[in-house]
């Protein structure tokens, strides 16, 4: 399998707030990590934002308008729209004191060689704060997201197969935690992937595209004009992604509703699977180690 391109991500993804931006800056300031921290996958830079003044901050990820967002909208300037491999050849001797990953793993073909790279990238004793999909994710009770397949996600992990990928590149793990599913943007987002990973029938983007293209053959016959093909295409592709957008909101936030008693109630797990590692034989100062 091959992982999606640039262009794929520059498409399709959103950015939002996870769990592990707030999670990790208060773990790494109770542990007392300063220094240069690079966070592989930055995004639009919203974990970087957060971790600025303690860190001198660095980013890349595949998605060239994302990395233009870090740096406009959040004074980002060290971000890049480069892979890790990039390094190699512009910094060859730049090390990190801490690395983040966060939902990047999953989406490459060669995991082990990413990590490997990763290692020679962090100073001795340097941390890892990589996360993945949670396999014990509650949206699976009902459905597996739509996005859990390629070529978005090439992999699926567990943390045991995590712990003995880092292991296995000279990592020592500290600290494996699961996103508790607690609060109410949490709920609304996890519902949101269910409805969106339901959403079929006419509604769905393959099937209105369809439509729109023999909608625009018939436009083109009788007005020969390829431009008003074009445009009405385009026009019944973006009326029909507009109500499959409501329809999915509105049930979102209605399945969110029924089910917000329940959650606090119950101890449901949320998106993610986090570990810390770090390089070597040197431990987590202060840290407990928690196993699965």
């Amino acid at each position: 399998m091959h992982a999606a391109d640039a262009a794929f991500y520059e498409a399709s993804t959103e950015y939002d707030d996870k769990w592990e931006f707030d999670f990790v800056p208060v773990r790494l300031a109770e542990l007392d990590r300063h220094g240069a921290l690079l966070d592989l996958g930055c995004g639009d830079g919203r974990f970087l934002s957060r971790v600025s003044e303690c860190f001198a901050p660095t980013g890349l990820d595949f998605n060239p308008e994302a990395v233009r967002a870090a740096r406009a909208a959040r004074g980002l300037q060290d971000v890049h729209a480069v892979a890790l491999t990039e390094l190699d050849r512009w910094a060859p001797d730049r090390r990190f004191e801490a690395i983040t990953a966060f939902h990047v793993l999953e989406h490459l073909e060669d995991p082990r060689a990413f990590v490997a790279h990763v290692a020679r990238r962090l100073v001795p004793g340097g941390l890892l704060a990589v996360s993945v999909p949670n396999p014990d994710r509650w949206v699976l009770w009902w459905v597996r997201e739509a996005w859990d397949y390629p070529p978005h996600h090439l992999t699926r992990w567990t943390a045991r197969s995590l712990r003995s990928l880092l292991e296995q590149q000279g990592f020592e793990v500290q600290e494996v935690r699961t996103e508790p599913l607690q609060r109410w943007s949490q709920l609304r987002s996890a519902c949101r992937d269910i409805c969106w990973s339901l959403a079929v029938g006419p509604l769905s983007f393959g099937i209105g595209s369809r439509w729109a293209s023999a909608l625009s053959k018939r436009e083109g016959t009788r007005r020969s004009s390829a431009t008003a093909v074009a445009f009405a295409r385009v026009r019944l592709g973006r009326a029909l992604a507009r109500l499959k957008g409501g329809l999915v909101e509105s049930g979102a936030v209605a399945l969110a509703l029924a089910l917000f008693l329940p959650m606090r109630l119950a101890r449901w797990q949320g998106k993610s699977l986090l570990v810390l590692a770090s390089l070597g034989s040197d431990a987590l100062t202060g840290g407990r180690v928690r196993r699965p």
